[in-house]
């Protein structure tokens, strides 16, 4: 899956961090979404928003840094990473967070 995105991302002239955030992070969300459309649809909205957070906290620390800790441990030598333009990312995020919190307080979480 990884390759066949590169692939296209360097046809279609797309970075390979904008493949990364968008066409691999799908692919991972999608099971969680289904289930959170499940659960809620069975009554349980509450139950549906814990599972999407929840999930996506355990990306975030564990999903995204597992991999580079055990790379460190094998290759016994640090991996550099280039963090350039990352901190558009982490604001984007930070505004889907807000989003999803204005969203359940306006809401009042029904």
């Amino acid at each position: 899956m990884f390759r066949s995105a590169t692939y296209i991302g360097c046809f279609l002239r797309i970075p390979a961090i904008i493949m990364g955030l968008t066409v691999l992070a799908a692919g991972t969300s999608v099971p969680d979404s289904l289930s959170s459309i499940v659960v809620a649809r069975s009554g349980l909205a509450s139950m549906a928003v814990a599972n999407s957070l929840g999930s996506n906290v355990f990306d975030g620390v564990v999903g995204l840094p597992l991999p580079w800790i055990i790379g460190i441990v094998a290759f016994q030598r640090a991996i550099e990473v280039s963090a350039l333009g990352l901190w558009i990312y982490i604001l984007i995020d930070f505004g889907i967070l807000f989003s999803l919190l204005l969203m359940c307080a306006v809401t009042k979480f029904r």
